[in-house]
């Protein structure tokens, strides 16, 4: 007869906003096959600072843990998920993990010569306003080494030791930052003279800006006829997003962008063949040859 093992699988997303609103997060808990014997009751628990206008360069805490609420000892692991959801609609996903809608790995899929996109800060053009291509640009403290490892063959992040009822492992998260060359949007520069005696204010209509001839080429002041370059008395010129002709940023980057990370923990109880069956053969590979702290391991072997 089939065992069946204690697992549970939860869920925090938290959502920044670069430049926008207020950022939340919110809680998901499903436990699958509990049984009568003990208590498992594990759940995802995160201490951050929300911010409304997420600056480049700037620091948010956000401390993950996994806490064990019940009684019967449990393993864990977490794995992360981070989306962008541009101000004008673009939108990139980036992940540790390669899964399928049930989250199982995915067949072939290995991280052991690919690294963690979650960690290897990218993009593929700094100032062409766009984020699709690029991997992460928000950079993460983990806490590995003090209780926590990176699998790289599954992409997962193994609490090393086991974690007893009513205890909580160790912050795997510490801090995220937005990385200070992000790319704020597709910026251009626009030139602008007036012809008025004295100068216009800023947003006075009688700034005439250079618009682009036929080809679409920048026009200069050489350019001009000779009667509008003799009536000039005063230029300017702003660098700013480009918009079209409505007014609406193109390639806004991630200015005014909306930012997801979501924090995906999975526990099992602390038996082999509970791991085996949950995590996969590759966890308990990684565990045996990293030496992890599961004193349950060989249990099979030697029954």
């Amino acid at each position: 007869m089939k065992k069946k093992h204690i697992a549970a699988l939860a869920g925090l997303a938290a959502v920044f906003a670069v430049g926008g609103s207020l950022a939340y997060f919110n809680q998901n808990l499903e436990a699958v096959n509990v049984l009568s014997v003990g208590k498992f009751d594990t759940t995802v628990h995160e201490d951050f600072n929300p911010i409304t206008d997420w600056e480049p360069g700037a620091e948010v805490k956000k401390e993950v843990r996994v806490v064990n609420d019940g009684n019967v000892p449990a393993v864990a692991r977490v794995w992360f998920v981070e989306t962008w959801t541009a101000a004008d609609g673009q939108e990139n996903s980036v992940t540790n993990r390669k899964t399928d809608e049930n989250n199982e790995l995915l067949p072939g899929e290995s991280f052991e010569d690919e690294g963690n996109d979650l960690t290897d800060i990218y993009q593929e053009d700094s100032s062409d306003g766009k984020i699709a291509g690029d991997q992460t640009v928000v950079e993460k403290t983990f806490n590995l080494g003090k209780g926590w490892e990176y699998n790289q063959k599954d992409g997962c992040y193994y609490y090393t030791s086991i974690l007893e009822g009513e205890t909580e492992t160790p912050p795997l998260l510490e801090k995220i930052r937005l990385t200070e060359n992000v790319d704020m949007g597709h910026m251009v520069e626009k030139k602008f003279y007036a012809t008025t005696e004295e100068q216009p204010e800023e947003n006075s209509s009688d700034w005439v800006q250079f618009s682009p001839n036929a080809e679409g080429e920048e026009v200069s002041e050489a350019d001009l006829p000779d009667e509008v370059r003799k009536k000039i008395k005063y230029f300017r010129s702003t660098i700013g997003l480009e918009t079209d002709d409505n007014g609406n940023p193109i390639d806004s980057g991630y200015a005014k962008a909306e930012y997801t990370l979501s924090v995906i923990a999975q526990t099992v109880q602390a038996t082999e063949d509970a791991v085996e069956a949950e995590f996969g053969p590759m966890a308990v590979r990684a565990a045996e040859e990293g030496n992890w702290a599961w004193n349950f391991l060989g249990t099979l072997s030697a029954e």
